[in-house]
């Protein structure tokens, strides 16, 4: 294992020469927990508030997916039924790829799959025969619900103890980034 740090960034670089896989999520994260103990709590670069977000919303993304995990799951297809048993009307595959984030085109292969393991059905919208609509199988419902709880207890475990208040502050800000977010992409 070879070892270098890079001074001018504060980033250490871990390179495995029998993998050749690069470390360097890692020590960016690293490098934000050092700059908060010197800055003080609370006090992150405006530069780090990006990754910070992404980085938590991984992380939690995979703390649920370890625990939805006995259900037999990919994170994928968890999160493609997790959003339909949110949205409990006719949904169609376009608004569903945005709700989840992912191009159509992911969003068609993974709805085969659902499809094929008995978990949703489509349907040919009457009104725009290019277009599908998806629904869930009570299969599924069912499993939505399971998934609903566990994401719930998820939701209180990672929140427990931290005040109320804060949380509302933190909701706050991120629909105010959001909304601006939204607002660049015009």
């Amino acid at each position: 294992m070879l070892m270098r740090k890079d001074k001018s960034f504060g980033r250490c670089f871990q390179i495995l020469t029998e993998g050749r896989v690069f470390i360097r999520r890692a020590c960016f994260v690293y490098d934000i927990v050092i700059r908060m103990r010197y800055e003080g709590a609370g006090m992150v670069e405006k530069e780090h508030l990006g990754p910070l977000m992404a980085l938590t919303s991984k992380t939690w993304r995979q703390a649920l997916d370890q625990r939805l995990r006995p259900l037999g799951l990919s994170q994928a297809k968890w999160m493609c039924l997790l959003q339909l048993h949110r949205h409990p009307r006719l949904m169609a595959q376009g608004e569903l790829a945005e709700v989840m984030g992912i191009e159509a085109a992911t969003l068609v292969r993974l709805l085969d799959r659902l499809e094929a393991d008995g978990w949703i059905l489509r349907q040919m919208d009457p009104e725009d025969r290019r277009s599908n609509h998806v629904l869930m199988t009570d299969r599924a419902r069912s499993l939505g619900r399971e998934v609903e709880q566990v994401a719930d207890e998820l939701r209180r475990d990672l929140l427990a103890g931290i005040p109320s208040e804060e949380v509302a502050v933190t909701l706050r800000v991120l629909r105010q980034l959001l909304d601006r977010a939204r607002m660049n992409l015009q």
